[in-house]
């Protein structure tokens, strides 16, 4: 069943008649970019028959659905354009982005795992899995993806504190002593080392950056 959408009620735009979906989803791209969402879906709803043979126009509806918060009609549009195009990288990410958002950590690790399949240096998505995995409680599996984001983004100060809790909660402190260093290193005059100190004390001991924070 298609979802409604909980639109604001604005002027109305003047009917507009579409020869191909090629144009229709050219005049609605700006529409979404400039976060003009009940337009956009007034314009794609209202050229429904067209829209509905074009993944790029799902792929619009859900991301105007996503703009005004109905995550469950954006995942509605995102699994159809993925349907129409089951390579569609986007339409993938943005499914699980969206479940995400609704609490169904579970079917958002598929889509986010098919992203990864189709787009292996996609970072969003690898990030989402990460995060999801390490709050499902399975460091083992989420320090995988940590570092793989590493390769990509070496210099992220946030990335290696997150990798360092990873270590921790796998019970390698040296390995966790070395990326709490590592997020110090990058950037000495944040509160890394503060975080840093929080978090391990919790556990009874403390990286080198805690102990010279001490000195």
């Amino acid at each position: 069943m298609e979802p409604k959408h909980s639109a604001v009620a604005t002027d109305h735009l003047t009917p507009i008649v579409f020869q191909s979906t090629e144009e229709l989803v050219r005049y609605v791209a700006p529409l979404v970019n400039h976060k003009q969402w009940h337009d956009a879906i007034e314009v794609l709803t209202s050229n429904k028959a067209l829209a509905e043979t074009s993944a790029s126009a799902q792929q619009l509806t859900g991301l105007a659905a996503a703009g005004i918060a109905n995550y469950q009609a954006a995942a509605f549009y995102f699994s159809k354009a993925l349907a129409l195009e089951p390579n569609y990288v986007d339409a993938a990410f943005y499914l699980g982005w969206a479940l995400m958002e609704l609490g169904d950590d579970a079917s958002a690790m598929r889509y986010f795992n098919h992203t990864i399949k189709l787009k292996p240096d996609h970072y969003e998505a690898i990030a989402r899995l990460a995060m999801i995995l390490r709050d499902m409680n399975r460091p083992d599996l989420s320090l995988r993806w940590y570092l793989k984001l590493e390769e990509m983004n070496p210099h992220y100060e946030s990335l290696q504190n997150l990798i360092a809790i990873v270590y921790d909660a796998l019970g390698d402190e040296a390995k966790a002593d070395e990326y709490y260093d590592k997020a110090f290193q990058i950037n000495p005059n944040n509160s890394a080392f503060l975080f840093n100190m929080v978090y391990r004390k919790t556990y009874g001991f403390e990286s080198t950056v805690a102990k010279q924070a001490h000195d």
